[in-house]
């Protein structure tokens, strides 16, 4: 008899989770659509003060978008493996 055992590892990620109300993703994204043409658009992450800085070469200091970030750890998956175990029994029925 063949019994097929699933092993899942987990692991801990940690990233900066920067959340946004409508009103900030629809100011994110006009950013970008505004300065689509920007030989540059860059989003960067202040390691110091956990801000996103969202900005094009081509704008203004004042245009650049800032937006508070967090700290949060996810569990994620990291892979599966499937080990296959044989058990044996004896003609007496007894497992070996």
């Amino acid at each position: 008899m063949s019994v097929k055992e699933t092993i899942l590892e987990k692991k801990e990620h940690k990233a900066i989770v920067f959340r946004m109300n409508r009103k900030e993703a629809a100011s994110v994204a006009r950013y970008i659509k505004d300065h689509s043409g920007s030989p540059e658009l860059a989003f960067a992450i202040d390691v110091d003060t956990m801000e996103l800085i969202l900005q094009a070469k081509t704008a203004r200091e004042e245009d650049f978008l800032l937006f508070e970030g967090e700290a949060d750890v996810f569990d994620i998956e990291d892979s599966e493996i499937e080990e296959e175990t044989v058990v044996e029994e004896e003609a007496d029925g007894e497992e070996r």
